[in-house]
């Protein structure tokens, strides 16, 4: 496996546009917010427990088994079979389990588009030879895109995960919790 690819950032940053472009060369294989634990169908199987999963060397035996399988283009199909289907989740099944098989018979290089894999970029880089692109936006533009989809921010995934408050967030924590 040629080293994989990661664009994550700000969400509304165009990650979703930097990683198509990205792709158009035919060389990468697009996948699709895997750290993403609200969508369904997932690359995950739905394994990732919180939005911006913090992964580290202390919890890496949790996740390095799926973060591996999405790296080899191994979409869970079975997994996602399981989950209620709606006309949409058959019609993403029904794109993203072929364009992961053909991904992986042509070895195409693994492209991650995900900004809620922020937080794990740094050890997706250490442990999978990552090349990490970071989206960032303009304050003014990422606070209107927000408010025009009325989008609300809960700081919960942020303080259930006790390694990313003692790595990063803990002069924050009391924040957090007031707009909890």
């Amino acid at each position: 496996m040629s080293d994989p690819l990661l664009v994550t950032g700000l969400h509304r940053s165009g990650t979703t546009w930097a990683g198509r472009m990205l792709c158009l060369s035919g060389e990468a294989g697009y996948i699709h917010e895997p750290f993403n634990p609200a969508r369904r169908p997932s690359w995950s199987g739905g394994r990732i427990p919180f939005w911006f999963q913090y992964i580290c060397a202390e919890n890496e035996n949790e996740f390095e088994p799926i973060l591996q399988d999405v790296l080899e283009f191994r979409y869970p199909l079975l997994a996602n079979l399981r989950d209620p289907r709606t006309y949409k989740r058959v019609g993403i099944l029904a794109r993203e389990y072929p364009g992961a098989y053909m991904s992986r018979l042509r070895h195409l290089r693994p492209l991650l588009k995900d900004p809620m894999a922020l937080f794990s970029a740094e050890w997706l880089a250490h442990r999978f030879g990552a090349r990490v692109v970071v989206m960032i936006r303009h304050p003014a533009a990422f606070a209107g895109s927000i408010k025009r989809l009325n989008w609300q921010f809960k700081f919960r995934s942020w303080l259930a995960q006790d390694l990313l408050l003692r790595d990063w967030l803990r002069p924050y924590e009391e924040r957090m919790r007031e707009y909890s």
